[in-house]
């Protein structure tokens, strides 16, 4: 492929090259999907949120954008993070 300045890493991560919808691991990205998944839920249970929690915990550093959400939702389940 041609190269292409896209400015700050995350840039990179996001293009064409790389084809990551975020500036994640694909694993990251995994959890995330699955953890959306399960906020889509109408009644998730708490296992399932402890479970992905702690793929969350395993793969995102703690200034991910996506934790204020997911925490959030964790709480609002009865789980504490």
């Amino acid at each position: 492929k041609p190269f292409l300045v896209y400015g700050e890493i995350g840039s990179w991560l996001t293009s064409d090259l790389f084809e990551l919808k975020h500036a994640r691991s694909k694993e990251a990205e995994s959890a995330i999907s699955r953890a959306i998944g399960l906020q889509t839920q109408d009644d998730p249970s708490e296992e399932e949120i402890r479970e992905v929690s702690g793929s969350l915990a395993d793969l995102l550093p703690p200034e991910d954008q996506f934790w204020p959400r997911w925490v959030f939702f964790a709480k609002s389940h009865g789980v504490d993070i």
